[in-house]
């Protein structure tokens, strides 16, 4: 199977892990922004980059572990070298970008709540991420 191609249960394992991934990131955006609302006007941001950093360090974790499996040796991809991990890093923030970007075009630019755009920013990131982790690392 090349990487242009979408295998439909790695797709279904990535999409429970980034549920997971989600929940953990929601929760961070939550608490952060509550925590630090009240010190500084740029808290949602900051807020969402904390978020998003818990997120994807638990969504990597997950990915190397349970979703893109070696299909040879049926066997995780524990064995990644640096530059795959360097390849990681770009995607994540490059996410972290576009994730940033949405909270603000939904936030200020258009006026959604914070948590509602969110959800939307996440379903983009989402997609991104797993056709990116696809094609440049597994």
């Amino acid at each position: 199977m090349g990487a242009d191609k979408v295998y439909f249960p790695e797709l279904c394992r990535y999409a429970v892990v980034g549920a997971v991934s989600f929940l953990l990131d929601f929760v961070i955006l939550m608490l952060a922004h509550n925590a630090l609302m009240a010190c500084f006007a740029g808290s949602l941001y900051l807020a969402t980059a904390l978020g998003f950093l818990g997120g994807i360090m638990l969504n990597t974790y997950l990915s190397v572990k349970y979703v893109f499996i070696d299909k040879e040796g049926g066997k995780d991809k524990q064995s990644l070298v640096i530059h795959d991990y360097i390849k990681i890093i770009m995607i994540g923030i490059t996410g972290l970008g576009l994730t940033e970007l949405g909270m603000f075009i939904g936030v200020d630019f258009i006026g959604i709540y914070y948590l509602w755009s969110k959800i939307v920013v996440t379903a983009i990131v989402f997609l991104w991420n797993y056709w990116a982790r696809k094609v440049f690392v597994f």
